[in-house]
């Protein structure tokens, strides 16, 4: 009888017995980041800047043209003395300009114009003072090896120049496409700012595409430069005329 009685208590607890937990397994790892990988907040990240060193809070950053000695820097028209103006590109110089538009002269229209062996090239856009505008001339035709670096000559008499789907060869980070938005003269793909960072006082924009200036609203806001007109200027601007200098008429 007690035998009987310790198997009915074993087989009770066997149906009782829970079944085993299966504990998830661990998430698997993030992909890598790219160039150009997106944050959470929906910018794009982007490449740090290796280009020429700079001194932050410099008045010139790097690559900016100095104003000529002794002229008088400003970042706004309240910087100028005797009422002046500030020019953030620098005081506009006329001098020389021609007055009335030159005649504008065409040698000829189409390619017959021109006789055998030569052409007719309509990007000339040659002065003669303020006379008159060559806009288009007959030209030779080019040869295998008359054209520069980089061109071809074409059936047509004219050196132009190779595209990278016709061989040329990319420059090294740069792709053969057509996908973005900055290209070089052979249809190359120029790597987008999220590839190669930004210079000081600029901001990556257009999907990681180009550098923009950088918006600011104090001069700390720049790495360098001055900060103009709400955005980051690589150099102060300059004096002069409270009147704006005009073309001649």
């Amino acid at each position: 009888m007690r035998a009987l009685w310790v198997l009915l208590v074993v087989a009770a607890c066997e149906q009782h017995t829970p079944a085993p937990v299966k504990h998830a397994g661990p998430p698997p790892p993030p992909p890598p980041a790219s160039d150009a990988s997106v944050a959470e907040d929906g910018s794009i990240a982007v490449a740090p800047y290796d280009g020429p060193p700079f001194q932050r809070g410099a008045k010139y950053c790097p690559g900016a043209t100095p104003w000529p000695a002794g002229s008088h820097t400003c970042i706004t028209d309240d910087d100028c003395p005797g009422g002046g103006a500030c020019y953030p590109q620098g005081v506009p110089d006329y001098s020389g300009m021609c007055g009335m538009a030159p005649r504008m002269v065409m040698e000829c229209e189409r390619d017959k114009d021109c006789g055998k062996g030569k052409y007719c090239d309509h990007t000339v856009n040659e002065h003669h003072g303020c006379e008159e505008v060559i806009e288009s001339k007959c030209q030779t035709s080019c040869t295998k090896t008359s054209c520069k670096a980089g061109e071809v000559c074409r059936p047509s008499g004219r050196c132009e120049i190779v595209q990278c789907t016709e061989g040329y060869a990319c420059e090294h980070g740069w792709t053969c496409d057509k996908g973005g938005m900055s290209h070089d003269e052979h249809g190359c793909r120029v790597p987008g700012c999220s590839v190669t960072g930004c210079g000081p006082d600029m901001q990556c924009d257009g999907g990681g595409e180009y550098c923009v200036p950088r918006k600011c609203s104090k001069q700390s806001d720049c790495d360098c430069g001055a900060c103009m007109q709400g955005q980051c200027a690589w150099r102060p601007g300059v004096c002069g005329p409270h009147d704006r200098p005009q073309p001649p008429p």
